[in-house]
């Protein structure tokens, strides 16, 4: 999971969140520098983009170019002052969710069939893994590389 955000603490929130909901991340601290591939470096499995910090109209141009032809769900965070740019970036091919918003949401739009069962189950457990959904799970460490670098420690 690829977490965009030039925001320091957003960014750590954002990776808990998103580790919280069973998946590894992998983070950047802009947009341009999500569109920089790295050696080492593994198509994500989808994109959260954070804007709550730092939003410009050459920010939403990037987030145009990142998902340009991509088939990568992505989820892009918009403070609430800018609802009104809610339709902007969805036409980039984004989901958008409005902050605050409820991790449930986010896990939602990251594992919208997740989300569906655990709902009709009733559950409450972390959502984006269940005990069909093996993506992420296994022996295999969780990876959280430190913005900028590329690199991940087992987490």
């Amino acid at each position: 999971m690829l977490v965009v955000s030039p925001d320091e603490r957003w960014l750590r929130v954002l990776e808990v969140t998103v580790r919280l909901g069973g998946h590894r991340t992998v983070s950047r601290r802009s947009v341009a520098d999500a569109l920089r591939v790295r050696a080492g470096d593994v198509a994500p499995r989808a994109v959260v983009i954070d804007l709550r910090a730092r939003w410009s109209t050459e920010e939403v141009d990037a987030v145009r170019v990142l998902l340009d032809g991509s088939t990568v769900p992505a989820i892009v965070i918009l403070p609430e002052r800018l609802e009104s740019e809610r339709s902007r970036v969805a036409s980039a091919g984004a989901t958008v969710l409005i902050s605050p918003y409820r991790p449930s949401e986010l896990y939602a739009a990251l594992s919208p069939e997740a989300a569906a069962t655990s709902d009709a189950a009733g559950g409450s457990a972390a959502p984006g893994i269940s005990a069909t959904d093996s993506r992420d799970a296994g022996s295999s460490p969780r990876t959280t590389a430190e913005p900028g670098t590329g690199t991940g420690a087992a987490g």
